[in-house]
Protein backbone atom coordinates (compact mmCIF):
# COMPACT_ATOMS: atom_id res chain seq x y z
CA UNK A 1 0.00 0.00 0.00
CA UNK A 2 1.29 3.59 -0.66
CA UNK A 3 2.45 5.69 2.04
CA UNK A 4 0.05 8.27 1.68
CA UNK A 5 -2.45 6.38 2.18
CA UNK A 6 -0.91 5.17 5.51
CA UNK A 7 -0.36 8.22 6.20
CA UNK A 8 -4.14 9.18 5.69
CA UNK A 9 -5.11 6.39 8.02
CA UNK A 10 -2.80 7.52 10.21
CA UNK A 11 -3.57 11.08 10.58
CA UNK A 12 -7.56 9.86 11.23
CA UNK A 13 -6.20 8.69 14.20
CA UNK A 14 -3.82 10.81 15.38
CA UNK A 15 -7.66 13.43 14.93
CA UNK A 16 -9.70 10.97 16.76
CA UNK A 17 -7.91 8.61 19.41
CA UNK A 18 -6.71 9.38 22.55
CA UNK A 19 -2.97 10.48 22.99
CA UNK A 20 -1.42 7.45 24.51
CA UNK A 21 -3.35 5.02 21.84
CA UNK A 22 -2.24 6.85 18.92
CA UNK A 23 1.10 5.30 18.18
CA UNK A 24 -0.09 1.51 18.74
CA UNK A 25 -3.20 1.80 16.81
CA UNK A 26 -1.75 3.58 13.63
CA UNK A 27 0.84 0.76 13.94
CA UNK A 28 -1.73 -1.01 13.80
CA UNK A 29 -3.75 0.37 11.08
CA UNK A 30 -0.97 -0.33 9.17
CA UNK A 31 -1.11 -4.60 9.02
CA UNK A 32 -5.17 -4.01 8.43
CA UNK A 33 -4.67 -1.96 5.72
CA UNK A 34 -2.09 -4.17 4.42
CA UNK A 35 -4.39 -7.41 4.18
CA UNK A 36 -6.76 -5.40 1.89
CA UNK A 37 -6.30 -5.49 -2.08
CA UNK A 38 -3.88 -2.37 -2.65
CA UNK A 39 -1.28 -1.12 -5.33
CA UNK A 40 2.18 -2.35 -6.42
CA UNK A 41 3.73 -2.93 -9.64
CA UNK A 42 6.23 -5.69 -9.95
CA UNK A 43 8.72 -3.08 -12.36
CA UNK A 44 8.98 -0.92 -9.67
CA UNK A 45 11.61 -3.49 -7.92
CA UNK A 46 13.27 -4.49 -11.32
CA UNK A 47 16.63 -4.07 -10.42
CA UNK A 48 19.21 -1.83 -12.79
CA UNK A 49 22.16 0.19 -12.35
CA UNK A 50 20.91 3.26 -10.82
CA UNK A 51 21.13 3.84 -7.04
CA UNK A 52 21.69 1.22 -4.62
CA UNK A 53 20.74 -0.74 -7.65
CA UNK A 54 17.04 0.20 -7.98
CA UNK A 55 15.26 1.26 -11.37
CA UNK A 56 14.22 5.23 -12.01
CA UNK A 57 10.88 3.69 -11.75
CA UNK A 58 11.08 2.51 -8.01
CA UNK A 59 12.82 6.43 -7.24
CA UNK A 60 9.54 7.64 -8.86
CA UNK A 61 7.32 5.91 -7.18
CA UNK A 62 8.41 5.41 -3.84
CA UNK A 63 10.46 9.01 -3.21
CA UNK A 64 7.25 10.71 -4.50
CA UNK A 65 5.00 8.60 -2.70
CA UNK A 66 7.15 9.34 0.89
CA UNK A 67 6.97 13.21 -0.15
CA UNK A 68 3.09 13.68 -0.79
CA UNK A 69 2.85 11.39 2.76
CA UNK A 70 5.20 13.88 4.65
CA UNK A 71 3.29 17.19 2.71
CA UNK A 72 -0.27 16.10 4.03
CA UNK A 73 0.90 15.14 7.48
CA UNK A 74 2.84 18.56 7.74
CA UNK A 75 -0.41 20.68 5.95
CA UNK A 76 -2.89 18.45 8.92
CA UNK A 77 -0.48 19.06 11.11
CA UNK A 78 -0.69 23.06 10.55
CA UNK A 79 -4.51 23.19 10.30
CA UNK A 80 -4.94 21.38 13.89
CA UNK A 81 -1.83 22.55 15.88
CA UNK A 82 -3.50 21.50 19.17
CA UNK A 83 -3.26 17.99 17.54
CA UNK A 84 -0.31 18.33 15.45
CA UNK A 85 1.86 15.77 17.85
CA UNK A 86 -0.91 13.19 17.82
CA UNK A 87 -1.39 13.61 14.30
CA UNK A 88 2.70 13.35 13.18
CA UNK A 89 2.75 10.16 15.53
CA UNK A 90 -0.03 8.65 13.60
CA UNK A 91 1.20 9.43 10.43
CA UNK A 92 4.77 8.46 11.53
CA UNK A 93 3.47 4.72 13.37
CA UNK A 94 1.15 4.07 10.70
CA UNK A 95 3.95 3.77 7.61
CA UNK A 96 6.77 3.11 9.93
CA UNK A 97 6.70 -0.94 8.97
CA UNK A 98 7.32 0.28 5.56
CA UNK A 99 10.21 2.33 6.41
CA UNK A 100 11.81 -0.59 7.96
CA UNK A 101 11.84 -1.83 4.34
CA UNK A 102 15.07 0.59 3.56
CA UNK A 103 17.12 -1.55 5.06
CA UNK A 104 16.59 -4.02 2.19
CA UNK A 105 17.15 -1.10 -0.18
CA UNK A 106 20.15 0.28 1.43
CA UNK A 107 21.71 -3.08 2.79
CA UNK A 108 20.63 -5.78 0.49
CA UNK A 109 18.85 -7.95 3.94
CA UNK A 110 16.11 -7.39 6.11
CA UNK A 111 16.45 -5.70 9.21
CA UNK A 112 14.01 -8.40 10.90
CA UNK A 113 13.89 -11.13 8.30
CA UNK A 114 10.51 -12.72 10.90
CA UNK A 115 8.82 -8.96 10.94
CA UNK A 116 9.29 -8.96 7.17
CA UNK A 117 7.88 -12.34 6.53
CA UNK A 118 5.20 -11.29 8.22
CA UNK A 119 4.56 -8.13 6.93
CA UNK A 120 4.91 -9.94 3.40
CA UNK A 121 2.98 -12.74 3.95
CA UNK A 122 -0.24 -10.46 4.81
CA UNK A 123 -0.13 -8.94 1.48
CA UNK A 124 -1.88 -11.07 -0.62
CA UNK A 125 -2.79 -8.88 -3.46
CA UNK A 126 -0.35 -6.38 -4.64
CA UNK A 127 -0.87 -5.19 -8.44
CA UNK A 128 -1.21 -2.61 -10.32
CA UNK A 129 -5.27 -2.59 -10.50
CA UNK A 130 -5.12 -2.29 -6.59
CA UNK A 131 -4.93 1.59 -7.01
CA UNK A 132 -8.48 1.22 -7.49
CA UNK A 133 -9.32 -0.13 -3.68
CA UNK A 134 -6.39 2.61 -2.42
CA UNK A 135 -8.44 5.79 -4.22
CA UNK A 136 -11.46 4.33 -2.36
CA UNK A 137 -10.34 3.95 0.67
CA UNK A 138 -7.81 7.03 0.49
CA UNK A 139 -10.18 9.76 -0.72
CA UNK A 140 -12.85 9.37 1.54
CA UNK A 141 -10.54 9.38 4.03
CA UNK A 142 -8.64 12.33 3.23
CA UNK A 143 -12.09 14.23 2.96
CA UNK A 144 -12.58 13.39 6.22
CA UNK A 145 -9.14 14.54 7.52
CA UNK A 146 -9.31 17.75 5.65
CA UNK A 147 -12.67 18.70 6.03
CA UNK A 148 -12.75 18.98 10.03
CA UNK A 149 -15.47 16.34 10.30
CA UNK A 150 -13.43 13.69 12.66
CA UNK A 151 -12.50 17.20 14.81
Amino acid sequence: MLLTTHALFGIAIGETVPEPLVGPAAFGSHFAADMLPHFDHPGIYRQSSGLFGRSPMFWMVRVGDLLLAVLITILAALIWPERAVSIVTGALCAILPDLLFISRVVRGRDLWPRFDYFHRAIQWFERPVGIVTELMLAVPVAWLVFSGRLM
